[in-house]
């Protein structure tokens, strides 16, 4: 399954590249919007001529740090709901695409803007969870310290934090697939994954195994051939990410179509 899965994957990536069009879109607008964020406050020129250090003195500004913030603030808030809605378009492209559907990228747009609240929460949800596991540790450590056992406290935390994130991460791994192909809401596909994990482990392990090994080679060869032809070009890498993310999603969505088969 899984070998015949990964060229499939690859296959229907190569004969549908439109796929890659929601992460371009919002690489774009994204580095745009920060671009100009820069830009309106100067920051782009003063780090062009002073560096890093200049941007200690315009936080220092006290005149322009509170529109700063807000800008920062305007700016995370846009692009995460931004995001959000080509995050659902891109999803149910792929969906479409491996269901045999091509029904042109308006209706996929519409398609996936039903989903787009769902994808919103379920983010909320992994965010949370993500920030109080991280905040629960950083207050065992303070614990510790406090104890006078620092070094040890430290050890076990960032044991059971590193355990605890590896199991979250295969327990989240096929959210979006089980959100898009069964149609669940967003606290429906993340308490359905952690089941699949607990059900199916051998199948997140290895789909697991093979994304990460796939873009560790990818990436391997990539910088290989870009250091023999003494290349250095900062919009490839960007490019080949986005490439492996949306194989990555295929993917994704390939194996859990074949385990709802069985």
């Amino acid at each position: 399954m899984y070998w015949q899965t990964f060229k499939e994957s690859w296959q229907k990536l190569w004969k549908n590249p439109s796929l890659l069009l929601p992460d371009f879109l919002y690489i774009t607008i994204f580095t745009l919007l920060g671009y100009t964020l820069l830009r309106y406050y100067g920051m782009v020129d003063i780090y062009r001529i002073n560096g890093i250090k200049s941007f200690i003195s315009i936080l220092s500004n006290y005149n322009l740090l509170p529109g700063l913030i807000a800008s920062i603030a305007s700016f995370v808030i846009v692009t995460f709901f931004l995001g959000s809605s080509l995050l659902s378009w891109k999803y149910s492209m792929i969906k479409n695409r491996i269901n045999g559907k091509n029904n042109g990228l308006i209706c996929d747009f519409r398609d996936g803007h039903k989903k787009i609240m769902s994808v919103i929460f379920i983010k909320m949800i992994v965010f949370s969870i993500s920030v109080v596991a991280l905040f629960l540790g950083i207050l065992l450590i303070a614990f510790g310290k406090f104890n006078g056992n620092y070094t040890a406290g430290l050890v076990i935390v960032s044991i059971i934090e590193i355990i605890f994130f590896i199991f979250y991460i295969a327990g989240i791994f096929f959210r979006y697939p089980m959100m898009f192909s069964s149609n669940l809401n967003a606290v429906d596909s993340f308490k359905e994954s952690f089941r699949f994990v607990m059900k199916r482990y051998d199948i997140v392990i290895v789909t697991m195994l093979v994304t990460l090994t796939t873009g560790f080679l990818v990436v391997a060869s990539f910088n290989f051939v870009l250091s023999m032809i003494f290349v250095s070009n900062k919009t490839l890498p960007i490019i080949f990410g986005i490439i492996l993310g949306v194989w990555k999603d295929i993917f994704l969505f390939d194996i859990y179509r074949h385990v709802r088969k069985k």
